[in-house]
């Protein structure tokens, strides 16, 4: 009978006997402390945050190497485009330098017209009399350019016996060829327009 009693009350509590037992004694004690919760998701924001700003940095940098890479290849396309130095472009020259001291070695040039200017080092007749090779130098570098002169574009300053003689100073137009395979250089100027100046 008295299980069957005692089965029927509740039983006290933990928090409950703490209470009781606290205000016999006259005590007061703390509740136990809450459960931290770890800041998982403020930590998981601050990782991506980091990792978005990380990312976005290495765009710019890439962005400024491209930008860079682009400015240089702008700088030697108008360099191709303006062959003609601000000192002469009163003759409209381009410097023997500007030719063969190409990054390409001037093959970009290749099929565009030119003017060169400067004093002959050497000149040889060739083909019986037909034309003549003309090594000119202007100074802007030690190397100098080929110049094939025709017979027919040499009468207009009296033949290619006036062009051939040491340091004689031309200022010539023609169309920048290449040269055959196994040559010194890898263009010459074939003078199929015009002598602009000649002078002893």
């Amino acid at each position: 009978m008295r299980s069957v009693l005692f089965s029927r009350h509740r039983l006290p509590s933990l928090g409950h006997s703490t209470q009781l037992l606290s205000k016999r004694r006259g005590l007061s004690l703390p509740l136990p402390p809450r459960p931290l919760v770890p800041p998982a998701i403020h930590m998981s924001s601050s990782s991506t945050t980091s990792q978005g700003t990380a990312e976005l940095s290495s765009e710019v940098e890439a962005l400024r190497k491209q930008l860079a890479s682009l400015q240089s290849t702008l700088q030697q396309k108008e360099a191709q485009l303006n062959t003609v130095w601000p000192y002469s472009k009163s003759y409209g020259r381009t410097t023997i330098n500007t030719i063969i001291g190409a990054a390409d070695g001037g093959k970009s040039l290749i099929g565009r017209t030119l003017r060169v200017g400067g004093w002959i080092k050497t000149g040889r007749e060739a083909g019986a009399g037909a034309f003549a090779f003309l090594e000119v130098n202007d100074g802007s570098c030690f190397e100098s350019i080929q110049v094939m002169m025709s017979k027919e574009v040499a009468e207009q300053v009296g033949g290619l016996k006036q062009l051939t003689p040491t340091g004689t100073s031309v200022l010539v137009e023609g169309e920048l060829t290449p040269t055959p395979e196994g040559t010194k250089q890898a263009e010459e100027l074939k003078a199929s327009v015009h002598v602009l100046h000649m002078g002893h």
